[in-house]
């Protein structure tokens, strides 16, 4: 990458191709975890596609706000950190474990789904084992294979300034740089943005 070019992790064409990928990733999942929900459980497979498809949407959203959730953390906390690195993907893996609960625990209380019998349940959340996983496996796996698709193995690095030397107002314009970008700056927007 040129020094002239600066990559946001949170730009445009990143985003949505995050989502296609996590949506294409959790549709399978969704489909195989059905049986272990009552109300899918003696579905036709056309309907039961067509919902699990819609839900696979809703966890390509999922993915993409633990994404960006996860950025913003490197952002605010991190120096020269990969996005990359086992760390985040374990801050990934984490954010996702603590969304799948706080979903099915809503859902659960709400009467929106219940288990079958096939389903394994993770006694201390009290919450099924395939959605939990779910979410712990494929928003890690979904971003690790956008960086590659993107052509960013190693994803972006957080920029490195000293931040004693900025004003409050620096700060809360302060951007990502690329990881081979030759300077540091103060930069309008993270998702102000180059294409792939």
């Amino acid at each position: 990458m040129e020094n002239g070019t600066q990559k946001s992790p949170l730009r445009i064409n990143f985003i949505l191709l995050l989502f296609i990928i996590a949506v294409l990733l959790n549709w399978p999942w969704e489909m195989l975890q059905m049986l272990a929900y009552r109300e899918m459980a003696h579905r036709s497979w056309s309907e039961t596609a067509w919902m699990c498809f819609r839900a696979g949407l809703g966890d390509g959203l999922i993915t993409v706000f633990v994404y960006s959730s996860t950025v913003l953390v490197c952002y605010v906390f991190s120096k020269e950190k990969s996005i990359m690195r086992m760390k985040n993907f374990a801050t990934l893996a984490i954010l996702g474990g603590i969304v799948a609960v706080a979903i099915e625990r809503l859902a659960l209380s709400a009467g929106r789904w219940s288990y079958s019998s096939a389903m394994p349940i993770v006694p201390i959340f009290e919450v099924g084992l395939m959605p939990l996983l779910q979410l712990i496996i494929l928003i890690p796996l979904a971003v690790k294979l956008t960086f590659l698709a993107a052509g960013e193995p190693e994803g972006p690095l957080c920029v490195d300034i000293d931040h004693s030397s900025l004003t409050q107002g620096d700060l809360g314009r302060k951007r990502l740089l690329p990881r081979n970008s030759g300077s540091y700056g103060i930069l309008s927007s993270l998702t102000h943005s180059t294409l792939f």
